[in-house]
């Protein structure tokens, strides 16, 4: 024996000591003991190369030792019973390595044939086990993602999950918007805003995470600042791992170190990226459905305030008109009478075009133009020409609209303002923070009325017919923008509408 290890032989049924190495033993990529069962305490009789290394022991100290000495892990119970068993044992054990980390191992025992001398096995499966690890969060996450009722809820939980699950702390799902033709931020982590802020949106053609959206190929990016398709030369990412979410989008992971990712990184980001996709497409489904039977549920309203429209504000001037033509036919001096079915025709027929533009501003916008709101002003001031009465623009600004119904808006907006301010009223129109605001001088609106004003059939006159403004606040919805009346620096009424 010139190094503290013995080759063990088989003769006849009992072990002999050749005093030779056994050069298979020592080259062995996993770590390996000999204990020898044939004292009254087992003994180690051999380590080789690999256990010294990882766990920190010297060849030859350990020569003779007690079994427990060497094992030095919680899992030793384990270890031991899987050595001392009648058959070749296998256990999971997690022991320390020599560096302080904790690793999982496959401990597996071989019987020298013929001798109380049992070879032990380390076989480290950390990767494995993590691997395995995540792919169950994985399928947890996948119930989540089919689970969620809005694609904003599907990115939430896909960046959550990428970064709990995966360990990817720095990521972001960007969606792609048609209209724009862009990659936009929809959802990060903490860590990806502390270094970047607010994310940028990727135009056309322009990043390497457009690259991955076009070709549809996860790509792992070992040093961005080398990639010709790098959007930000200076950005404080090194690598980065991309991961298409078919016709949605992209899942963007990065690290500020060059080389991080690993093709397992890329394995199991498909895997969520797959269930992202899922998700999205489901949730898509769901949002477009909720929105159908939403409209409809705005057209069923419509339908039964139309019925009570006509069943009751149409029919009282019709029955008006029939008293004054009885009372006409019996009286010669007819002419009041008739003055007064003349009114009653005129106000029905205001009711009929204020209902039916009611109705049709209700419907969603589908398209849009950019629209100048001084000219668009300047256009309805001049159609109206009001005596005595001034309109102020300071608003340079230009909004995404349709032409026609936000014609409409300020049209009833001016004439409300014109109703009940008077002929001399001055109405202004400038930029609030996201928006316009429209404001008379006239006596305003009471607080208790403010909540009612847009509902239909709400006057604030006698003689209107209640739905001016009721089809302001449908024009509003149905452009995706809100508006809502205070009482201006003047006293009188000021209509906020942000965009």
């Amino acid at each position: 024996m010139t190094d503290g290890t013995h080759w063990v032989a088989t003769d006849g049924g009992r072990s002999r000591d050749t005093g030779r190495p056994d050069p298979l033993f020592d080259v062995l990529p996993d770590p390996a003991v000999l204990v020898d069962f044939g004292t009254d305490e087992p003994r180690v009789r051999r380590i080789n190369d690999a256990f010294a290394r990882a766990f920190g022991h010297d060849t030859e100290s350990v020569v003779e030792e007690p079994l427990d000495e060497l094992l030095g892990s919680p899992s030793s119970e384990a270890v031991r019973g899987a050595l001392a068993g009648p058959a070749d044992g296998v256990c999971e054990v997690r022991r320390e390595t020599a560096e302080g980390r904790e690793r999982e191992y496959l401990f597996r025992r071989v019987r020298a044939d013929g001798s109380d001398q049992v070879y032990g096995l380390y076989t480290d499966i950390t990767e494995r086990t993590a691997h395995e690890a995540n792919l169950t969060a994985l399928h947890e996450t996948a119930r989540e993602l089919m689970a969620a009722e809005t694609t904003d809820e599907v990115v939430d939980i896909g960046v959550h999950a990428a970064r709990d699950v995966l360990g990817f702390e720095i990521n972001a799902i960007y969606r792609y918007d048609e209209e724009t033709d862009t990659l936009d931020p929809a959802a990060t982590t903490a860590r990806s805003r502390e270094l970047l802020g607010e994310p940028p949106s990727f135009p056309s053609g322009s990043s390497i995470a457009w690259r991955a959206f076009e070709t549809g190929d996860a790509v792992i990016c070992d040093d961005v600042r080398e990639d010709p398709d790098v959007f930000n030369p200076s950005t404080p990412f090194r690598s980065e791992l991309l991961l298409p979410l078919g016709d949605y989008g992209v899942l963007v992971a990065g690290s500020t170190e060059p080389a991080t990712f690993k093709p397992t990184d890329r394995s199991l980001g498909q895997v969520l990226a797959a269930n992202i996709q899922s998700g999205l497409q489901q949730a898509s489904r769901e949002e477009t459905l909720r929105e159908r039977e939403q409209a409809l549920a705005r057209q069923n309203e419509r339908l039964e305030e139309f019925a009570s429209i006509v069943s009751h504000d149409l029919r009282t001037p019709l029955d008006l008109a029939g008293a004054h033509l009885e009372l006409a036919a019996e009286d010669s001096q007819a002419s009041d009478h008739l003055d007064d079915v003349a009114a009653a025709h005129r106000r029905m027929s205001e009711l009929i075009d204020d209902v039916l533009t009611w109705a049709r501003e209700g419907d969603a916008v589908e398209s849009t133009e950019p629209v100048s709101l001084p000219a668009l002003l300047s256009a309805c001031w001049a159609d109206r020409q009001p005596d005595g009465a001034t309109l102020e623009v300071t608003t340079e600004r230009t909004v995404p609209a349709d032409r026609s119904r936000l014609r409409q808006l300020f049209d009833n907006l001016l004439d409300n303002a014109v109703t009940h301010a008077g002929p001399a009223a001055t109405i202004r129109v400038g930029d609030i923070d996201g928006g316009v605001y429209v404001a008379d001088d006239g006596p305003g609106i009471p607080p208790d009325e403010r909540d009612a004003i847009f509902d239909f059939g709400h006057a604030l006159a006698a003689e209107s017919t209640g739905f001016g403004l009721a089809i302001v606040g449908e024009i509003v919805e149905a452009h995706g923008w809100s508006i809502s009346v205070t009482e201006s620096e003047r006293g009188g009424a000021r209509f906020e509408i942000q965009f």
